[in-house]
């Protein structure tokens, strides 16, 4: 029945009796649960040391992981109510999959201390099975970091930045934009051809509609700056490849009338300038 009708409750450390009021039959009700501190720790984590960024991507897996930083983001809670999210500490960074959000909450901006397992995953690194969360009193800063005169492309040179945020300059070239899916982004960053990624699972619904709207307006040609963390992803040799998780961190700069015409001949092909300027006039005319 509905909390209205329960007249007493009792909870005990294994037990919790609901009684209700005479009038719906006075039942009482007992329920008995176990009690959960989090998943069973396997690992001596207090006297863990804490763990390198090196150690992070080359160890294999299942190799336990301590780290420490504050939290830059986390993704949308999925239906086991698990997260995923980024810790950084300074410019360094560590991808976290599928904490439990139940036996470990978490919050942006916060710093914690978390110990997992190593897993290798089409590229990327990551920590699972996270059986040791906790917040410190401490202040932990971050910053991201910018790509501005490097290879985005570069595997072995973006590995210092890896699941930490970046940030550049590129010149949008197309977008495969599914609103239900995630998606690739291509844009010339530092005069190399990367991948920028829009995964529903990193963001809200919200947000992931207000990225997609920006992708679906952009033109091709068109300048915009860009923040976002490294990943990569595939089999065999891994691509580079940056993680976009907010609207806001996509900033597209308007096109000239000039431009916009340019662009919009190479999309439709058309050779003929005069009738598309022509089109131009016509359309904003009315």
């Amino acid at each position: 029945k509905p909390h209205r009708f329960l007249t007493a409750m009792t909870i005990a450390t294994q037990l919790i009796t609901a009684v209700t009021s005479s009038q719906y039959g006075g039942a009482t009700i007992t329920l008995t649960f176990e009690p959960s501190d989090g998943p069973a720790t396997t690992v001596d984590w207090e006297n863990t040391e804490y763990s390198s960024h090196e150690l992070y991507l080359t160890a294999e897996a299942d190799t336990p992981l301590k780290v420490k930083g504050v939290v830059v983001y986390v993704g949308s809670v999925a239906d086991d109510n698990t997260v995923n999210y980024v810790i950084q500490n300074g410019t360094t960074g560590y991808y976290v999959y599928k904490q439990n959000v139940i036996d470990f909450p978490i919050e942006v901006g916060k710093v914690y201390e978390v110990g997992g397992f190593k897993k290798y995953y089409q590229g990327l690194n990551e920590i699972v099975n996270v059986e040791h969360f906790v917040e410190l009193n401490e202040e932990i800063t971050y910053t991201v970091n910018s790509l501005e005169g490097l290879n985005p492309t570069d595997l072995k040179a973006m590995e210092p930045f890896h699941a930490a945020f970046v940030s550049g300059k590129g010149t949008f070239i197309s977008a495969a934009v599914n609103d239900a899916k995630a998606y690739n982004f291509t844009a010339t960053v530092n005069g190399f051809e990367t991948t920028l990624r829009v995964d529903p699972a990193n963001m809200s619904a919200e947000e992931f509609a207000k990225v997609n709207q920006k992708l679906k307006a952009a033109v091709a040609g068109a300048e915009f700056n860009f923040v976002g963390y490294m990943s990569a992803y595939g089999y065999g040799t891994p691509k580079t490849q940056i993680q976009v998780v907010k609207a806001d961190d996509l900033g597209f700069a308007e096109l000239s009338d000039k431009e916009f015409l340019d662009a919009a001949a190479e999309a439709l092909n058309i050779s003929n300038k005069t009738l598309l300027v022509n089109l131009y006039f016509t359309l904003y005319s009315v």
